[in-house]
């Protein structure tokens, strides 16, 4: 049913008989085969707009909150996995070895992997991987770096949720005169 036309004088009372009930105020033409409210009646009108806008925006919410929740568990598992993690930057560059017969002095240099991470006390490292480590070093860096993301997708999550549940505080605050 079209309970949104305007042509309408009344909407008639539900088939399952549930519903629309004192909608009115007084009680009346809350029963079976009466009209529920006229559509000039404008707290009524009001009454059925204010109802509908809420179902609405609480099912858009709660649909929402639902889909970041499942955003968030996907998250919390990628971030707890057991995986080595390289805390800080694993790259590849090429360097001179400091041999004056070496071909590398005239050209670009050997390819080598290092690994820069900041150490106890906060100052920036910089050491050189094995050749044997330099695969799971790369894998590990690869990994921290999307760790990194998910960590940063899990605040905004966050962030997000609360600002549902502040507008949801708003939107339902009671004020006492």
């Amino acid at each position: 049913r079209d309970r949104s036309r305007r042509s309408r004088e009344t909407t008639s009372w539900p088939e399952n008989g549930e519903g629309w009930d004192g909608v009115r105020g007084d009680g009346s033409g809350a029963r079976p085969g009466r009209p529920a409210c006229e559509l000039s009646d404008n707290r009524s009108l009001a009454l059925y707009t204010y109802l509908c806008y809420t179902y609405t925006r609480t099912m858009a919410l709660s649909s929402e909150m639902s889909s970041l929740e499942r955003e968030r568990r996907c998250l919390i598992r990628l971030l707890s996995s057991p995986h080595e993690l390289a805390v800080g930057s694993v790259s590849r560059v090429r360097r001179k070895c400091g041999n004056p017969r070496c071909t590398c002095l005239s050209g670009q240099g050997h390819p080598q992997t290092i690994f820069l991470f900041k150490d106890v006390q906060g100052r920036r490292r910089c050491k050189l991987i094995r050749r044997a480590d330099e695969v799971r070093m790369h894998k590990a860096g690869d990994r921290y770096r999307n760790w990194r993301k998910a960590l940063n997708r899990l605040r905004a999550i966050e962030n997000r949720q609360k600002q549902i549940l502040l507008a949801e505080i708003k939107e339902r605050a009671v004020f006492y005169k």
